[in-house]
């Protein structure tokens, strides 16, 4: 689990891909109005960046790199464990 309110990085060097699961929380000392106004940030945020990715499709960008993520697996293949 990461606390996204310190500087942190995280690296894989292995062979294989690595999947991760996100799960965002809000701190529990938020208020409902607090949340409602980081929820309207976070939406313009995402919306912002979709109108940078259709500008500048080369540049790496939240979009552009889910984009890219979709084609790595292929039928579901990340389920499976073991050789």
């Amino acid at each position: 689990m990461f606390d996204d309110s310190f500087d942190h990085e995280a690296w894989h060097d292995g062979g294989e891909t690595r999947v991760i699961l996100i799960v965002d929380f809000w701190h529990p000392d938020l208020t409902n109005e607090e949340i409602k106004m980081l929820t309207v940030l976070q939406n313009a945020r995402f919306k912002a960046e979709a109108v940078f990715s259709e500008m500048d499709p080369d540049r790496d960008n939240f979009y552009s790199i889910i984009e890219e993520a979709k084609e790595l697996i292929k039928d579901n293949e990340w389920w499976v464990v073991g050789p």
